[in-house]
């Protein structure tokens, strides 16, 4: 993620994410963070998400996993 604000290390949060005109929440950890000339880019792993979060989150993997491919 890009960040405007810094947001340290092993800290626990939320993503917003819009998937099929739906607004979910999907709980993360920061792994690292790393300075960029536009803020900060930030590297997070899912924090256990229930079952139904990751049947969206594989859903929106696969979605853009299509449109790269469709894309080449």
């Amino acid at each position: 993620m890009l960040c405007k604000t810094y947001v340290a290390a092993n800290l626990c949060g939320r993503v917003q994410v819009h998937l099929a005109g739906t607004e979910m929440w999907i709980p993360v950890v920061n792994r690292w963070v790393r300075g960029e000339t536009r803020g900060w880019l930030i590297g997070c792993a899912f924090d256990r998400p229930t079952e139904q979060k990751q049947r969206a989150i594989r859903a929106l993997l696969w979605d853009r996993r299509k449109v790269t491919r469709d894309a080449s």
